[in-house]
């Protein structure tokens, strides 16, 4: 079969999204607002497109709702009963700190946000972050700040560096055979249930931080200005014991010396 994510044009893929969105049971589609079907088919384009830069990619549906579809029964019950898979996501690599309650509990935040996890197999993908052990200790990891915001009080980056590898090719990136599914609901009396994302593979953080020496000094990209970066190994990050080969680290799709170019290196 060939690759639906890249003989589809976009009209085509607009088209089974709306489909498929009208094929769920009624209950499932008053998870996903109109007012949010942009966001969703952005969301759906990035994760089902191999030819789009960034993030995990679906390699054989056309549109994320194809997911939901799947195991609507499943998720319509877990809404409603407030259960849903994270065990079994944690049992597949999924980060702890990745999960929001599925119901809060007394002494949590009045306005933390509630959210349940549903693990559907059967979709296979690329994963768009990779653990550090899967890598050659000689590889180079660009360290950068990927968007800027300063703190009033301290005038410093509020958010954090992250750690990036390149791979030329969807093809070279992890392998997964399953996706998840994330329906939340805002904090307060009046939060509403509603899809927030379906992406390839579990729910995973990939590390992020200032502690190699003059990363605290990097700035987010500004238009106009070569973004500067450091540059190390694999091996060199590893050194820091700031970080264990079972940490992720993200994936930029490309040709390294393209990519790095694209820098200024510190």
């Amino acid at each position: 079969m060939d690759d639906l994510t890249i003989t589809m044009t976009g009209a085509e893929k607009e088209k089974t999204f709306d489909q498929t969105l009208s094929e769920l049971p009624d209950s499932v589609k008053q998870l996903i607002p109109d007012n949010n079907l942009g966001y969703y088919k952005k969301t759906s384009e990035m994760h089902c497109d191999t030819k789009k830069p960034g993030g995990s990619k679906f390699t054989e549906i056309g549109n994320i709702l194809e997911v939901l579809k799947k195991d609507a029964p499943k998720i319509d019950t877990g809404v409603e009963k407030r259960t849903d898979d994270r065990e079994a996501l944690l049992a597949v690599g999924a980060s702890e700190r990745a999960f929001l309650p599925a119901t809060k509990t007394p002494g949590q935040p009045e306005g933390l946000p509630e959210a349940l996890y549903f693990k559907v197999d059967g979709f296979k993908g690329k994963l768009g972050i990779i653990q550090l052990k899967d890598l050659d200790p000689n590889t180079k990891i660009i360290i950068r700040r990927e968007k800027s915001v300063i703190d009033e009080k301290t005038g410093k980056e509020k958010v954090p560096c992250s750690f990036s590898v390149v791979k030329e090719t969807v093809e070279d990136m992890p392998d997964v055979d399953f996706a998840t599914v994330i329906i939340g609901r805002e904090g307060g009396e009046n939060g509403n249930n509603e899809l927030w994302t379906i992406h390839p593979g579990a729910p995973i953080k990939s590390s992020e931080g200032d502690f190699i020496a003059g990363s605290e000094t990097l700035s987010g990209p500004k238009e106009g200005e070569k973004q500067k970066v450091i540059i190390i190994t694999a091996g060199e990050l590893l050194k820091t014991e700031k970080m264990t080969e079972n940490d992720y680290v993200k994936i930029i799709n490309g040709k390294e010396n393209d990519i790095i170019d694209q820098y200024e290196k510190i």
